[in-house]
């Protein structure tokens, strides 16, 4: 019989004390793993963060066997265009050397005839379906030049289509698109790269805004703080935990619970993870007065004053904010990709769901270190941006099966009047309370759509005719927010 997570971790514990001989096996793996790990690290030094996966290794050590001018094509894993921890490689091989072709597969078949019949085949047949994978052609040691464009193909599943017609990708829109990153978006058509860049336009990013995007328990390392629910409401002393598919776009309470955590447990580790953030605040601001006092001297005197503020109620920990999250798995074939709620206060929330700090630190002379809620209107309009299909369009270029930080970080967010933000912070407060009104969200993504982003009418056709997945009472809503926006489109 299997186990979850929590009852597994609880099991694993439980051996390590228990079993000498498992201890002993699972220090010396660790400690093998280590040296591995350490060895390649010192040996090349492109490899960034993240695992150690040996299509990194190669793809170093290839070039290292090149001579300048020479040209290196590989078959490698699609995470070299989108992983986090390939940013550091990515970047050396689109500023050093000249990137000429990206050429990317999916591995779910294509159809052949053979002797009259027609079969499915896979390029590679013991690999999952769902595994993507590419090959790129570059110079080395030659670095591009300005408007330097190579030829992108994505989404490929018969290796007859890498013949075929190919985007002009702009390098310098890999830059825009992702300037810390530097992720390649992948386009299934010239049309998606055009509009993508048109949406991106001259917005600053969501990472250039006072919003911070955190986690707060992960749902493997911290399965030890979780309590199965079966059905019934948590007692006293108990908090929801919350899972991304809990919520739906405006709605915080899409699925009922399945998990809880105790305050009593879980309060001490996350309050000493806030501790140290601020605490960390402190000294890089030189902050001269914490709780009507000055500031301590000392790192252990300074976490201790601040421990007592937030045990008297003076400042506050995350959970203890109503909050804006957003769903981790996200596939770029969901109906939706993007999905945001606003997530009531005093529950935690798992790493499935990434959320907006509700707060910021800041500090003046004469009240030193205080805790500054974000307003509620600015949450509001940041939800209403999240949830539109503009963006939700936009990311689909970015991800796979999950929407990362990274990702959040690097969507377009418009510079806001007042008036837009209250606009759209009202029309977003009505879709909380009432998240399938079908006309109110047609008028909310014309705004968005139209007078935000610019888009003409014939954009938002071709955008909107991508919205072609789901199916009942989800699709015919989809498809009626869509015929009433193109009706609302000259108003």
């Amino acid at each position: 019989m299997g186990m979850d997570t929590p009852a597994f971790d609880r099991w694993f514990e439980a051996e390590l004390k228990a079993n000498p001989e498992f201890a002993a096996r699972w220090r010396e793996y660790e400690a093998f793993y280590e040296r591995h790990s350490a060895f390649f690290r010192r040996r090349y030094r492109r490899q960034g963060t993240g695992d150690l996966n040996l299509f990194k290794l190669f793809i170093e050590s290839d070039l290292a066997l090149l001579r300048a001018g020479g040209r290196l094509s590989l078959l490698v894993p699609s995470g070299l265009q989108t992983d986090e921890g390939c940013a550091e490689l990515r970047r050396w091989l689109i500023t050093e050397h000249r990137l000429e072709e990206l050429t990317s597969f999916e591995n779910r078949g294509y159809k052949i005839v053979e002797n009259g019949q027609q079969k499915s085949r896979q390029i590679f047949p013991d690999v999952d379906s769902r595994f993507k994978f590419g090959f790129f052609k570059l110079v080395k040691g030659e670095p591009p030049p300005p408007g330097h464009t190579f030829a992108a193909r994505f989404y490929l599943h018969d290796p007859r289509e890498a013949a075929g017609p190919a985007i002009r990708y702009d390098v310098d829109m890999i830059r825009r698109f992702s300037p810390e990153n530097l992720s390649i978006m992948e386009f299934r058509r010239e049309a998606d790269y055009r509009l993508c860049a048109r949406i991106r336009g001259e917005h600053p990013l969501m990472q250039e805004l006072e919003f911070q995007l955190a986690n707060e328990l992960h749902l493997t390392n911290d399965a030890r703080f979780f309590h199965k629910l079966e059905g019934r409401p948590p007692a006293r002393g108990e908090l929801p935990l919350y899972e991304g598919k809990m919520i739906w776009q405006y709605d915080a309470h899409f699925q009922p619970a399945r998990w809880c955590v105790r305050e009593a447990e879980v309060r001490e580790p996350l309050l000493r993870k806030e501790v140290h953030r601020a605490a960390r605040f402190v000294r890089d601001n030189q902050v001269t007065r914490l709780g009507g006092q000055p500031t301590p001297d000392t790192r252990a005197a300074l976490e201790a004053r601040l421990t007592k503020l937030f045990e008297s109620g003076a400042f506050k920990l995350a959970h203890e904010f109503e909050r804006l999250g957003t769903r981790d798995v996200g596939s770029s074939t969901n109906e939706r990709t993007l999905i945001g709620a606003l997530i009531p206060a005093r529950v935690c929330l798992g790493n499935t769901i990434n959320f907006v700090r509700p707060f910021r630190y800041v500090s003046d002379a004469r009240e030193g270190l205080r805790q500054e809620p974000h307003p509620r209107e600015a949450l509001l309009a940041l939800l209403a941006l999240l949830n539109s299909l503009v963006l939700n369009f936009y990311v689909r270029n970015k991800v796979s099966a999950h929407v990362n930080m990274h990702q959040l970080y690097e969507l377009p967010v418009p510079a806001l009047t007042p008036a837009a933000r209250r606009r759209l912070a009202a029309r977003a407060g009505r879709l909380l309370e009432h998240p399938h009104d079908v006309p109110h969200r047609a008028a909310l993504e014309v705004f968005i759509a139209r007078d935000l982003y610019g888009l003409s009418r014939e954009d938002w056709q071709y955008l909107t005719g991508t919205f072609t997945y789901g199916s009942g009472d989800s699709k015919a809503e989809l498809d009626e927010i869509l015929r009433q926006s193109l009706t609302r489109w000259a108003d």
